[in-house]
């Protein structure tokens, strides 16, 4: 059986280390990025380090033709990925009233179509193994709601609607579909905040810290896994305990 992953949006953030914890794991990463090729191939390297093989492939993944493209890619250089981590998303806040057609049109077109576009090309590959794993990235804000990002809060509840349904159609063909949804994380989305709006809106949080990508690999990576194999459309919220207070 193949052992192979892909995980979208790898160049930087949660997805660059989805994709270094499942090469410790024992896959192959088929590295997707957008437009930073030099980052994704930083990501390529801290895989091979792990001596397992992997692979960067620039697609826009909200576009049919370019999925398509690099799980054909992916298939021939590394073989077919029965796991998928659907990481790509875009967060640019907005308050709802400024919102454009095209504010819309784009977020939904990278946080939901990838996701949808991803799991076309998937599921039928991991139906002919019998075995797969889907993992999804939500957000706290799916279910906390966002302000300045009602365009992103709705795609973040999506996902977790997708998961549920996708794992109900798929589960008897040994495919196991989940989703995790971080909280607050420290990545290029937040580098914005200057050290005391940080304290401000997340001091808060019982752990008493930011949440690191690596805590959001960790739940992909145990999803990933066998130990994960009678767990199907749930989500693991990795936040900290915010969602708590």
């Amino acid at each position: 059986m193949s052992r192979v992953a892909l995980v979208t949006g790898a160049s930087r953030g949660i997805g660059r280390a989805c994709a270094i914890r499942l090469a410790k794991d024992g896959f192959d990463v088929a590295i997707n990025y957008l437009k930073n090729q030099k980052k994704a191939k930083g990501t390529l390297s801290e895989v091979e380090k792990t001596g397992q093989r992997g692979l960067v492939v620039g697609a826009d993944v909200s576009k049919e033709s370019d999925v398509q493209e690099m799980f054909a890619v992916s298939d021939v250089e590394l073989g077919p990925p029965l796991v998928l981590v659907n990481n790509a998303g875009v967060y640019p806040r907005k308050a709802f009233e400024e919102l454009t057609d095209e504010d819309w049109k784009y977020v939904i077109g990278t946080n939901l179509d990838s996701m949808y576009y991803c799991c076309k090309y998937a599921v039928p590959k991991m139906k002919k193994a019998h075995w797969g794993r889907i993992v999804n990235i939500s957000s706290m804000l799916g279910f906390s709601g966002s302000t300045q990002g009602a365009h992103y809060g709705a795609t973040k509840a999506g996902v977790i609607g997708f998961t549920k349904s996708l794992a109900l159609e798929v589960a008897r063909h040994g495919i196991r579909v989940n989703a995790v949804a971080p909280g607050a994380t420290d990545t290029a989305i937040l580098r914005g905040y200057t050290k005391e709006q940080r304290k401000e809106k997340f001091g808060g949080i019982p752990a008493g810290r930011l949440g690191r990508p690596e805590d959001i690999a960790g739940a992909v990576s145990f999803l990933c896994s066998e130990d994960a194999d009678y767990i199907v459309g749930e989500t693991i919220h990795v936040n900290g305990g915010y969602l708590i207070v």
